[in-house]
C-alpha cells in the first residue's frame, strides 16, 4: 500500500519537472528568435537605404564640389532636352548627358554640367524635378586627367541632326581641318558627338580655347570641346 503511494508521488514529481524544463509549443512560437529575425532586419535596412536615396538624400560617397552633377531616378522616357529645360532655371547649362545601355535604352541616370559652380551648388541645394519626379542629385566624381593637346578634338553635346558641313563652318575658322567623323550607332543613327582632326595641334588648341571663351550653341545645346584621347592602332595579324 505504502509502495503504491510512493510510486504515484514519484510519477507526479517527474511530470511537473518535465513541464517546467520543456516549454510548450505555444511558448516556443511566442518567444522571439534573434537568429531568425536578423536576416529580415538586414533586408529592411537595405530597403530603407534605397528609399532614402530615391527621396533625394545625399549618397554615402560624396565628392568635392564640381560643376558636373550626377542625377538619377529619371523616368526612362526622359530625354536630354527635358533635363536641360529644368536645370537651366539655376543657370547656364553647358552639357547634359544621359547614361544608356548598349542597346541605346535609357538607364535612368545622367550628368548635368553647368557653366559655373554657383549654378551647380544652387541646383544641388534646391533639388531638381524632371517630369514630376524628384531626382537624386550629387556632385559627380572628379573628372579624369585631361588629354594633352593634339590635332584631334572631341566635340560633344551636338544635336543629332548636325552634319559635317555645319561643324566645319563652326570650327574651320580656328584652323584647317583634315577630317570630321560623326559618331553613329550600328543602325546609322547619330550618337550626339564627333571627332574633328585639325591639320596641326595649333588649330586644335585655338578651337578648344576659343569655344571655351566664347560658347557656341547649336539649337538648344552648347557644344563642348576637349582634346581627344590618342588612338592606338594595333598591328594586323598576318
Amino acid at each position: 500500500m505504502l509502495a503504491n503511494v510512493v510510486r504515484r508521488q514519484a510519477r507526479v514529481a517527474l511530470t511537473v519537472a518535465a513541464r517546467q524544463s520543456t516549454p510548450s509549443v505555444l511558448a516556443r512560437i511566442a518567444r522571439p528568435n534573434s537568429l531568425v529575425l536578423r536576416p529580415f532586419s538586414t533586408t529592411f535596412s537595405r530597403c530603407n537605404d534605397t528609399a532614402a536615396a530615391d527621396a533625394g538624400q545625399k549618397p554615402k560617397v560624396q565628392y568635392p564640389p564640381s560643376r558636373q552633377l550626377f542625377v538619377a531616378n529619371l523616368h526612362f522616357d526622359t530625354v536630354e532636352a527635358d533635363i536641360h529645360a529644368q536645370a537651366s532655371q539655376f543657370g547656364d547649362v553647358e552639357d547634359v548627358r544621359l547614361l544608356k545601355y548598349s542597346d541605346g535604352s535609357n538607364r535612368g541616370a545622367g550628368f548635368v554640367v553647368f557653366t559655373n559652380q554657383a549654378a551647380a551648388d544652387e541646383c544641388l541645394s534646391k533639388g531638381l524635378q524632371v517630369s514630376g519626379r524628384p531626382l537624386r542629385v550629387a556632385y559627380s566624381s572628379p573628372p579624369s586627367n585631361q588629354q594633352a593637346p593634339n590635332p584631334e578634338v572631341f566635340v560633344g553635346s551636338i544635336p543629332f541632326n548636325t552634319n559635317e558641313t555645319r561643324l566645319r563652318e563652326i570650327l574651320e575658322p580656328f584652323g584647317a581641318i583634315d577630317g570630321i567623323r560623326i559618331a553613329r550607332e550600328k543602325e546609322g543613327e547619330p550618337r550626339g558627338f564627333a571627332h574633328v582632326t585639325f591639320a596641326n595641334t595649333e588649330g586644335a588648341i585655338k578651337a578648344v580655347e576659343g569655344v571655351k571663351k566664347t560658347p557656341v550653341r547649336l539649337l538648344d545645346r552648347q557644344i563642348r570641346l576637349a582634346f581627344a584621347a590618342p588612338r592606338t592602332i594595333e598591328p594586323k595579324t598576318p
